[in-house]
């Protein structure tokens, strides 16, 4: 729970001014051609096709009218889409994104820690897990914060948070108490 909170008050540190702003802005800025404004798009277009128009929000009328546009190659955010349509039905669309922001933000730097207690098990400092995804996991908030420009596609961040408990399953079957053996090989088909 510690950790959790020492992720959530970051979280809020390292994106200060959002939250002065929570419902009328969204974090970025003209420098990267406005990225962020697609984020915000996608998650009215999804709300827009599937709640009023009883569409799907695969396709679109609104852009390359009058023939329309297939989204299927398009940068979606389902995860955020859906996760923020009970947000964005209570707010608004700003809102709902800043708050999937976070959430995503929040749970990457608790699931870098997970992963990291759980590679310093063996070893007698577990005490020093919280401090890896704070350093290191914030990394990319901090030139995010200064450039201006949400970082990549937010749904990496789940990844993030799949492989931390996705390595504890893979690593420790059949590997207790030994160090687990390579899994490429030679041409000649001996281990490495």
């Amino acid at each position: 729970m510690a950790a959790l909170t020492l992720f959530s008050f970051l979280t809020l540190a390292l994106t200060y001014p959002l939250v002065t702003h929570l419902t009328t802005h969204v974090p970025g800025s003209a420098t990267w051609a406005f990225d962020e404004y697609t984020f915000l798009w996608s998650a009215w277009w999804f709300k827009t096709a599937a709640l009023d128009l009883h569409s799907s929000p695969l396709h679109t009328h609104l852009l390359f009218y009058p023939l329309g546009l297939d989204l299927i190659l398009y940068t979606y955010n389902f995860f955020h889409a859906v996760l923020g349509l009970p947000l964005q039905l209570a707010g608004n669309v700003p809102l709902a994104s800043n708050l999937m922001l976070w959430f995503a933000t929040l749970l990457s730097g608790y699931g870098a820690f997970l992963l990291t207690r759980w590679l310093l098990r063996p070893t007698d400092k577990r005490q020093a897990a919280p401090l890896l995804p704070s350093a290191a996991g914030r990394a990319d908030l901090r030139v995010w914060r200064q450039s201006g420009h949400l970082p990549g596609p937010r749904s990496l961040q789940h990844r993030q948070r799949a492989m931390a408990a996705l390595c504890p399953a893979l690593f420790s079957q059949g590997c207790a108490g030994r160090r687990p053996r390579r899994l490429a090989r030679s041409r000649a088909g001996r281990p490495l």
